[in-house]
């Protein structure tokens, strides 16, 4: 029973999300008008504005306070790969109300298939892989990592592959093939830490923060530069586990706790 009641509460979260995307459809025809003109920049530049006030819109529905570290480390412009731990689907808000620039997603399937969120979604640049399709996922990635490249874009991704499962929200370990986008492109790939977010899908944790305390943490680290794709596995897994440890450091840095009834 309670798993039911919690699935109900997360899709009821989803709903809430998507019906505040939806409310903005009336962007839709100027986003049109604007890419079929050709003038990219600008329908991005309109995108990245509106993903800003939706995302703090619906912090601010949760009245949560977000706090960041290390901001200044976040380049305002050119091709860069955010790497992030991932605690629930509230990542992506804070994460595009907050850093400061526009920036897209590798995310799941089932995220697309939610109304008016996936039209959204596309629009900043967000792509799925279907990770039972290892030819087309290999030449999605590829075709992402030239874009990332030519067009300047940020992109964020999760290592781990889905949300962590631990209560704590400890980190799950880390895929090699979220490494791949940045090793194609020849870009930086910035570590970043995130905590609290796994509170705002905890009914428990709500219901004791009504009054007041609910905060989430970011903490950003320098850049780091990825081996390059022809690059020996032991050199990339090496990589791969300094992300980690660097992410989880900073992780236990900015930790916070929200009560519970």
């Amino acid at each position: 029973m309670s798993q039911a009641v919690g699935w109900l509460k997360l899709r009821a979260m989803q709903a809430l999300i998507a019906g505040d995307m939806f409310a903005r459809a009336f962007l839709a025809p100027r986003l049109w008008w604007l890419r079929h003109r050709n003038r990219i920049a600008e329908a991005d530049a309109l995108v990245g504005r509106m993903a800003l006030n939706w995302s703090r819109n619906i912090l601010r529905r949760f009245q949560c306070e977000v706090r960041i570290e290390g901001l200044h480390l976040l380049p305002p412009a050119g091709p860069l790969i955010i790497a992030a731990n991932h605690q629930s689907l509230f990542d992506i808000p804070v994460c595009l109300g907050f850093l400061g620039r526009a920036m897209g997603f590798v995310a799941k399937q089932e995220l697309f298939r939610i109304p008016g969120l996936a039209y959204w979604m596309r629009q900043i640049h967000c792509v799925s892989i279907d990770r039972k399709d290892i030819a087309a996922g290999g030449r999605l990635l590829e075709e992402l990592s030239r874009n990332v490249r030519e067009r300047g874009y940020c992109m964020i991704i999760f290592p781990e592959g889905t949300r962590s499962r631990h209560p704590d929200g400890e980190l799950g370990p880390f895929r090699r093939g979220a490494l791949r986008i940045a090793q194609s492109a020849g870009i930086p790939v910035l570590p970043l830490s995130i905590d609290g977010t796994r509170f705002l899908v905890s009914p428990p944790h709500l219901r004791a923060t009504r009054a007041g305390g609910r905060v989430v943490r970011m903490k950003l680290a320098p850049p780091l530069m990825p081996p390059p794709p022809d690059a020996p596995a032991p050199q990339a897994k090496r990589f791969m586990d300094g992300l980690r440890e660097t992410i989880v450091s900073n992780r236990n840095a900015i930790r916070v706790h929200w009560p519970r009834d």
